[in-house]
């Protein structure tokens, strides 16, 4: 478990210490060895050819790892047009020695532009030529398993990785970019059982350098898991002045079998994801969008055909079948028949055939169900017909009617408590647990159609779980006043204290003040007041002391407020100055008008009273509910309070007045209680630019959220020197979770 270094200005003849490092990487990765790492410092490296050529394998928990030195900058370029200028390669040419459980691992650094003017916070980038191409790869492996390639940024590459052999690869590709591939695929897989998740594949220039067909990902392989990957095409694509159809996701030839394909964002594709071949496989929770060309224009295009078929890849009749044929392992058995595919709980948005299949529809059973078809011409088609087929399974696919989503033009998806779509679909159990955010289905009495479940709005409003009463019938000072049976740490405990007489009241240990006060044009016969305290969790059940400095019949109502709902600390809750009945006792209780520090937020309003004697209350301010009447009790030198709330969203509130039985002194108020944050916002395949164009934060609150995993994570913004980074830290309940920056 050594970990050694590579530096520019390094020497080969040196150990590869942090003292004596290494110049070349090419040397490095043949030194090292399992449970040795690698770290790059910052610098520029150029690819030979050959490129970097692993040495030594790594076994399983005990991987070969190379990173960037934390915080630096490692940027490796390659010159060169020939695919064998490669970086990254393992067993090169499948004649070196078999390298697995190899991890090329960046990590996050300060946002810098690169020279071909792309900015990037990776702290590994492979980078092709600015001006010309290069054939390439990034990656490029044989006969090898169990690679981790993560944190990446591969820019103007041929490719981002090229996995040449049919074997048990198990690859774990995630959390990288790649942009401006010039060749057919930014990935591709000739092998099963791959991970590729959370990379963004992207292509933001014209110039393409393949005759050959173009798509983001290509699967020669069976087994992989495709999640969580932001798929998009911002430019027509031209190959020597022929415009260039792209595609998203190839499922290559019959032998791409039991694939899962879910939770990714495919932007501006003629064809999302293209069957040529392939059987059994999940595509479900993607959201799936058009390109601007309509002559081919499937979302899915699902090509079977009996071998030899007319069109590419069935048309091959050269491939006979014999295991001395070189590519034998790849493309046997093949059929060219893509079988018993289900296809749930997508959102196809602007397709001439959202689901299109060429050829013939295939024998087996094609399910296609929770399929959500926005503003497309039709939903499954062949080329000559749109509707119901033999052999496939359609049910509560919504085709073109007012979904009901979040904000369809700004690509959110999400369903409005109103939404056709929800608690329409087909219960299709465990073939789909979970949504695109993670969100557990069904929610409702049954499955939502679309990407994402229905999920009701958590409470806005402070949530009121409970009041509890307290009565003091005895003079004394000691009044130990009731709390709640249940309370949870965070929630809010809101006192409302009324003692006959004025005598003063000490502020119990751990609790705030919020307002105290007596009748001042008269001999005061009452004492009102409240407090507040952010609960530990152990109060439920017990009793609070409020000592009065003289012997006083007393009152108290304590509301119980749940955590998560309110802001959180005793700076959320305001009162405003307390009214009184002056001089001329009265039956109308009037809490005054109050407007709240906050503005304008979904506020919970209090509207209390205290007052002499026991005299009932008989009528509660309008719009106001939950009114409760708590006295003291009914002997000589008694006393009462009320109190009423309203979920309100306004700059103030004026409450009306109460109504009491009789004439008595009294002493009313208006509390507010603030609202926590706003609710998540979700963004998918977000770019973050311009750090002053954001307001990610405002004053504690965290209203942008990340949702993953069916876990809401908090997100604050972290001030930076570079006016092109936004920084980003991602809070979980139990602290700071990750440091992430975005260009």
């Amino acid at each position: 478990m050594t970990d050694y270094y590579v530096a520019p200005g390094g020497s080969n003849g040196w150990p590869g210490t942090i003292g004596q490092p290494w110049q070349t990487i090419g040397y490095a990765v043949t030194r090292i060895y399992a449970d040795d790492t690698l770290w790059i410092r910052q610098g520029e490296y150029l690819s030979p050819s050959g490129g970097f050529q692993f040495a030594n394998t790594g076994s399983s928990g005990h991987p070969v790892t190379v990173r960037n030195y934390p915080d630096e900058s490692v940027i490796i370029r390659v010159n060169d047009q020939g695919i064998w200028y490669a970086p990254w390669v393992g067993n090169a040419e499948g004649s070196g020695p078999v390298v697995d459980y190899i991890h090329i691992i960046g990590s996050d650094i300060a946002n810098r532009q690169l020279s071909c003017g792309i900015y990037s916070t990776k702290g590994i980038v492979v980078q092709g030529p600015d001006a010309t191409y290069t054939d390439a790869p990034g990656v490029r492996v044989w006969n090898a398993a169990y690679w981790e390639v993560a944190g990446i940024d591969f820019v103007r590459m041929g490719y981002g990785l090229f996995g040449h052999t049919y074997d048990n690869d198990h690859f774990y590709v995630h959390d990288n970019r790649i942009i401006d591939s010039t060749r057919e695929n930014h990935l591709q897989f000739n092998g099963p059982y791959h991970t590729i998740e959370n990379n963004v594949l992207v292509r933001d220039r014209p110039d393409y350098h393949s005759p050959y067909g173009c798509y983001s990902l290509s699967l020669l392989a069976h087994g992989n898991t495709v999640k969580g990957n932001v798929i998009d095409q911002l430019q027509l694509l031209y190959y020597n002045s022929n415009l260039v159809d792209p595609g998203g996701i190839l499922l290559e030839w019959d032998i791409a079998d039991d694939n899962i394909i879910e939770g990714n964002i495919i932007r501006h594709m003629d064809v999302a994801i293209d069957f040529a071949g392939g059987d059994r496989n999940i595509i479900r929770n993607n959201i799936l969008i058009t390109g601007d060309y309509s002559h081919i224009d499937g979302g899915l295009y699902i090509r079977s055909y009996a071998l030899p078929g007319p069109t590419w890849p069935c048309q091959n009749e050269w491939l006979v079948p014999g295991a001395g044929h070189p590519a034998y392992d790849m493309y046997y058995p093949h059929d060219c028949h893509s079988r018993d595919n289900e296809i749930y709980n997508n959102v196809f948005v602007g397709f001439n055939k959202a689901i299109l299949f060429e050829g013939v529809v295939p024998d087996g059973e094609t399910k296609i169900r929770n399929n959500a078809f926005v503003d497309c011409v039709d939903s499954v088609c062949t080329w000559s017909t749109c509707g119901t087929f033999a052999r496939v399974t359609q049910s509560n696919s919504q085709e073109d009617p007012p979904f009901g989503f979040v904000n369809q033009g700004a690509e959110d998806f999400h369903l409005l408590e109103t939404s056709l779509c929800k608690d329409a679909g087909y219960n299709l159990g465990s073939l789909v647990p979970d949504d695109f955010d993670g969100v557990s289905r069904p929610q409702g009495v049954a499955y939502d159609i679309g990407a994402f479940e229905y999920v009701p709005a958590a409470p806005t409003f402070p949530v009121v779980l409970s009041i509890t009463p307290s009565s003091f019938n005895v003079n004394a000072t000691p009044h130990l006043v009731a709390m709640p049976a249940t309370v949870d740490a965070g929630d809010l405990l809101l006192a409302l204290f009324s003692n006959d007489g004025g005598d003063v009241v000490t502020t119990p240990g751990g609790w705030g003040l919020v307002f105290s006060a007596q009748v001042v044009a008269q001999a005061s016969r009452v004492r009102f007041g409240a407090y507040a305290k952010v609960a530990v969790g152990t109060e439920g059940g017990t009793t609070v002391n409020f000592v009065t400095s003289g012997t006083e019949m007393a009152a108290a109502q304590v509301y119980r407020i749940q955590a998560g709902t309110w802001w959180g600390a005793l700076a959320g809750v305001e009162a405003a100055t307390p009214s009184d009945c002056g001089s001329v006792d009265s039956r109308y209780p009037d809490p005054p008008s109050f407007a709240p520090s906050w503005g304008a937020l979904d506020t919970l309003w209090v509207a209390c009273y205290g007052a002499d004697d026991d005299d009932a209350a008989t009528g509660y301010p309008g719009s106001y509910t939950d009114g409760t009447y708590t006295p003291s009790g009914t002997a000589t030198g008694s006393c009462s309070l009320a109190s009423a709330r309203r979920e309100l969203n306004a700059t103030s509130d004026d409450p009306s007045n109460f109504t009491i039985a009789a004439v008595e002194e009294w002493v009313a108020n208006t509390i507010a209680v603030r609202p926590v944050g706003t609710g998540p916002t979700y963004y998918h395949g977000l770019k973050i630019q311009g750090v002053g164009e954001l307001a990610l934060c405002d004053v504690g609150t965290h209203p942008l959220r990340i949702r993953k995993g069916g876990t809401t994570y908090g997100v604050e913004l972290v001030a930076t020197a570079d006016g092109n980074a936004s920084k980003v830290r991602i809070q979980t309940p139990t602290g700071v979770k990750a440091l992430r920056k975005y260009t």
